[in-house]
């Protein structure tokens, strides 16, 4: 998992680059302790320096095969972490992105609110909406892609279809709800 935080040293910080450094690896060791911090820019035609965040730890390993149903509590309990650090990291430090991973959890924290009682939740499909990337870096890091829309379908109980959209900047732009059989889809309230 990846996330860009743009780096205010070079226009509005007041402090030094150190400790603006120091500030970010502490806010994002409170959601995962294993991840590097590289210098990238996303700017197209200008500057627009940012952090690249790369995750490998705990948080991330659920994105390599785990099943979402084998421990629904930790993905919601996880999906409310990572949003409450976009949302610091935004409020702290400014422009945050996010890259697919994070709009898993940002997705699933948004079903939790929305459904009170989840006994299952599975991933049906998701779709990646890239605005203008950049062909000279590796298509699989966020800064070659920091511009996109994530638009993933989730099953909730078997019963319930939400599709939602959340940006890379890390807003759910939409969310539409569902039923999943012949007999619900077609119904207004899923």
């Amino acid at each position: 998992m990846e996330l860009l935080i743009v780096d205010r040293t070079y226009t509005d910080w007041e402090g030094d680059r150190e400790n603006y450094i120091t500030l970010l690896k502490g806010e994002l060791s409170k959601f995962d302790n294993s991840f590097k911090l590289e210098e990238t820019d996303i700017g197209h035609g200008a500057d627009l320096p940012m952090f690249l965040a790369i995750f490998s730890g705990a948080a991330t390993l659920f994105f390599l095969g785990k099943k979402i149903n084998e421990n629904l509590d930790s993905w919601v309990s996880i999906g409310q972490k990572f949003h409450k650090l976009v949302t610091t990291l935004r409020e702290r430090f400014g422009e945050t992105k996010i890259d697919e991973n994070g709009a898993s959890f940002l997705a699933i924290q948004c079903i939790s609110e929305q459904c009170t009682s989840i006994t299952s939740l599975v991933k049906i499909s998701e779709s990646t909406i890239v605005i203008s990337p950049f062909s000279q870096r590796n298509p699989k890091r966020l800064d070659s892609r920091a511009d996109a829309l994530y638009i993933q379908v989730f099953e909730v109980n078997n019963e319930t279809m939400y599709v939602i959209g959340i940006k890379s900047q890390g807003t759910v732009e939409f969310m539409h709800k569902f039923g999943s059989n012949f007999m619900t889809f077609n119904l207004d309230d899923a």
